[in-house]
């Protein structure tokens, strides 16, 4: 197989041929101690979101809940579900992680904050993990936009993965999501406030996220994937284009690498087979709204209040996995030109509902 031959084997790796796609959620969580202040992310003198990881990880064992939990670069604990059939199956396994994280809230006097952006505190009083993959983010978002450390240390969000069941299936619900993204994040905007003062009728997390990394970031429109029509194609096309923040060495540790995603990897085919893991490390590195891993990820939605974290999933769920609903909605997102969808991003960056 040719290269871009590989990237599509691991995209459709995992394709579901039963009968009903499985679906899970990431819901990231901001935590303050007693005075306002951001718990720091790295182990030290004082309770920190390292602390708040290892006993979640221990609970979670205890209790036999197959829960992926990891840490975002500014301290951002995050839950990752099993992938289920039925978004109360996923529901029920979020209840119970988050009585669990709250009786540690509770234990340590911390704040479990549910808005999607830091409403105090400028990114850089917020401490950054100590990992050579976030130094690396750290470095390239200073270069190619001026919200990269707000994104990294400020901002939680909630992502939504569906399965695969067909090549065409995929392209349509990615092509569906990335025409409807700018209406979830203005539909499922939740950050009132940022560096202490209201927001008003802007809606930050989504302005932090156009402002990061244009390379990566946004839209699949923004990257010049406009139709269904090829759409895999000309995603691991553009994938394969896009410049690595990092790259990983034969253990898989994490080390420079200036060049694209098929630099990287025709490198190391000159010298070994490439790995899944390998293709996987280039597919983690793009940050569009919607993108491919083994699943479709949909990540365009803040984290919505506590109580309604899997609104997202029940909403992109609703459009993406009933056959009637995407031939519907199909004809009607193709009618749609160019100049009315990138109109439509711009207009998600606020949230002003005044007529005309």
């Amino acid at each position: 197989m040719n290269l871009h031959q590989q990237v599509e084997s691991v995209i459709l790796s995992n394709l579901c041929h039963k009968p009903g796609c499985k679906v899970g959620v990431e819901v990231e969580y901001l935590l303050f101690n007693r005075h306002g202040q951001r718990i720091p992310v790295n182990a030290g003198p004082s309770y920190s979101a390292t602390d708040i990881m290892n006993e979640l990880s221990c609970w979670q064992k205890a209790v036999c809940q197959d829960i992926n939990y990891s840490l975002e670069p500014g301290g951002q604990i995050e839950f990752a579900s099993r992938p289920f059939k039925s978004l109360h199956e996923v529901q029920s396994q979020h209840d119970l992680h988050l009585g669990r994280l709250r009786a540690i809230a509770q234990q340590e006097k911390l704040w479990l904050l549910d808005y999607s952006l830091d409403p105090l505190h400028l990114p850089d009083t917020v401490e950054l993990i100590v990992h050579p993959k976030y130094a690396a983010m750290d470095q390239r978002f200073r270069q190619t936009g001026n919200r990269g450390q707000w994104m990294m240390r400020n901002t939680a969000s909630v992502q939504v993965n569906i399965d695969i069941t067909s090549r065409t299936v995929a392209e349509e619900m990615a092509f569906i999501a990335d025409c409807l993204s700018p209406v979830a994040s203005a539909l499922f905007a939740n950050s009132p406030f940022m560096n202490g003062q209201p927001t008003a009728a802007e809606n930050p997390r989504a302005v932090i996220w156009d402002n990061t990394d244009p390379a990566r970031c946004g839209e699949l429109l923004d990257q010049g994937i406009t139709s269904p029509d090829g759409l895999l194609d000309k995603y691991i096309n553009w994938l394969l284009s896009v410049p690595l923040i990092f790259a990983t060495d034969e253990a898989g540790a994490i080390i420079p690498y200036s060049g694209t995603g098929e630099e990287w990897l025709t490198d190391i085919g000159g010298n070994h087979s490439i790995t899944p893991q390998q293709i996987q490390a280039v597919l983690h590195q793009i940050f569009t709204n919607v993108r491919f891993k083994h699943v479709v990820e949909i990540r365009g939605a803040d984290r919505p209040p506590i109580g309604y974290e899997l609104a997202p999933a029940a909403f992109w769920m609703g459009l993406l996995t009933a056959r009637a609903t995407l031939e519907k909605l199909l004809p009607i997102l193709r009618s749609w030109s160019m100049d009315y969808r990138q109109r439509l991003h711009r207009l998600s960056s606020a949230l002003d509902l005044t007529p005309g």
